[in-house]
């Protein structure tokens, strides 16, 4: 309010040629102002620009860092599985035993045995066909023959003193199974006793036992 009747009375004092290069001046003046003016508005409007690009950056920077941090979780829980697996596998694999190993395992086995000739015994005994001999006689052949070969199959995959455990056990064992299998199957009931009947297979595979843990014991 205060500059303008001050700037006409400049521009009256000069000569004519010089107000109109001052008015020119002035103007200019103007205009770069303005334009000045401008470039900032500009300037600002990049700086939020650049400033939410920043935050867009920073935020795909923390994205991958979470990323990173996650796959590596991931692959770690996956190594430590596999290394599990790898360690039961490495030790099914090994199929050396000490000779400790190999005495229980042996014992075991024949444990179980045990367990299926007096099955074998009873069920054959509560069958109603016992006067069909022959057929009494072949059926408990090949049951026992099968109980023998699962037990040689099952100890040819350990080796102890660079020999399977297989050879610890004798062909001759599964004739002799049956062979006490038909003997207690035709015991007379008046004789036959559940109590005598495993009393009498206990002896029986514990003498096999005996038999197969020579040398490792």
């Amino acid at each position: 309010m205060v500059l303008t009747p001050l700037y006409f009375h400049i521009l009256q004092a000069l000569p004519e040629n010089t107000a109109e290069q001052f008015d020119s001046a002035v103007g200019q003046l103007s205009k770069s102002s303005i334009e000045l003016a401008e470039a900032a508005a500009d300037f600002g409007v990049l700086k939020t620009i650049f400033g939410v690009f920043m935050v867009f950056i920073l935020i795909m920077i923390l994205m991958f860092v979470y990323q990173i941090f996650t796959m590596s979780r991931k692959v770690n829980d996956i190594h430590g599985a596999v290394k599990t697996v790898s360690g039961m596998v490495s030790e099914t694999s090994n199929r050396t035993l000490g000779r400790p190993q190999a005495s229980i395992l042996i014992r075991r086995s024949f444990n179980q045995l045990a367990q299926s000739v007096k099955y074998t015994i009873l069920r054959t005994r509560l069958e109603n066909h016992l006067d069909q001999k022959d057929y009494v006689v072949s059926k408990v052949q090949r049951l026992m023959n099968h109980e023998y070969q699962e037990l040689n199959s099952f100890l040819m995959n350990y080796v102890c003193e660079e020999k399977t455990l297989a050879t610890r056990i004798s062909t001759e064992d599964a004739k002799i199974l049956s062979d006490f299998v038909l003997e207690q199957v035709y015991l007379g009931e008046d004789v036959f006793t559940i109590a005598g009947m495993d009393q009498a297979a206990d002896i029986i595979l514990n003498g096999l036992k005996l038999e197969a843990l020579k040398g490792i014991e």
